[in-house]
């Protein structure tokens, strides 16, 4: 599997929340950050079950339950969370 692109954006520099978009030839993987605290790992199928207001497990095992409004996406598993535009997600 080869990277074909990457994309780093920083969503809140204070808190040190990152966005990165790394795209290969099965979709696109994307992987939001809080600095070292935690992660969460967004498989394909797992950003369509955002969009669907599922819940998804990642590759880590965390269930992460997902919502969407006035276009922000809120993903909480347990303490941890991100809330991130919908459209910084696409």
């Amino acid at each position: 599997m080869t990277k074909e692109n990457r994309e780093l954006i920083h969503l809140d520099y204070k808190h040190k929340i990152t966005l990165s978009k790394e795209t290969y030839h099965w979709g696109k993987l994307r992987i939001l950050r809080h600095g070292n605290s935690y992660t969460c790992i967004i498989h394909p199928a797992h950003f369509d079950a955002i969009q669907k207001e599922e819940n998804f497990k990642d590759e880590q095992g965390y269930i992460w339950q997902s919502k969407i409004e006035d276009g922000l996406v809120y993903l909480r598993n347990k303490t941890d969370n991100f809330t991130v535009p919908l459209a910084q997600l696409q």
